[in-house]
């Protein structure tokens, strides 16, 4: 026969865990969901983001000023700047690269990340070139930081949109995934492109 004291600590013990259990049942249930379910609002949340920050990008006045944050930083500002090869402002992930030329220097390319979440300019990052790069090189893959005219993303965007939707009616979610200006090096022309999930347009 178990000991009385044993037994009552047992049962105390029996008590606890019942009236335990029984609180965990009452007030605020939660319900579980399937993992469809669970993926479905991942993908939700995913898209009311991009189009948060799709938002900002077709916002010209808004736009314009984080554009003006990073000419303005004390390295650049007053400096004749020079975009290499591209310039990208990827709505998908958050974030705009713009790697530059470094002011006064031949060789020297450093990248500029704007990052939605924190609303901010990181510090510029070094990008690697190629071994055989050369100043001659390196030049001919840049051009003017003037003809990135960011300005005209609201309305490019906005025509790319049309065009999409009007091709795709069925399965255009309303968001862009990445909008970049891309140098031509054989013309020395920079020209917009517009991603979306399944195709991408040369819209200038």
């Amino acid at each position: 026969m178990l000991n009385k004291k044993l037994l009552q600590r047992l049962t105390v013990a029996g008590l606890i865990a019942v009236t335990t259990i029984g609180f965990a049942g009452c007030g605020d249930e939660k319900k579980s969901i399937t993992p469809e379910q669970a993926v479905a609002q991942a993908e939700q949340q995913q898209l009311a983001e991009r189009k948060a920050v799709q938002s900002i990008v077709m916002d010209g006045a808004q736009l314009k000023a984080i554009m003006e944050e990073l000419t303005n930083r004390p390295e650049l500002k007053g400096k004749a700047l020079r975009v290499f090869q591209s310039a990208e402002f990827d709505i998908t992930n958050k974030r705009i690269d713009i790697p530059l030329l470094k002011p006064d220097s031949q060789m020297d390319v450093v990248n500029y990340t704007y990052n939605f979440d924190t609303k901010k300019w990181g510090d510029p990052t070094p990008v690697k070139l190629e071994k055989k790069a050369t100043p001659e090189l390196v030049m001919s893959n840049t051009y003017d930081f003037g003809a990135l005219n960011y300005a005209t993303i609201p309305n490019l965007m906005e025509q790319g949109n049309k065009m999409i939707q009007e091709k795709t009616p069925n399965s255009f979610n309303g968001t862009v995934n990445t909008v970049e200006q891309v140098l031509n090096v054989d013309t020395g022309q920079a020209n917009w492109r517009i991603h979306y999930q399944n195709v991408s347009l040369l819209v200038c």
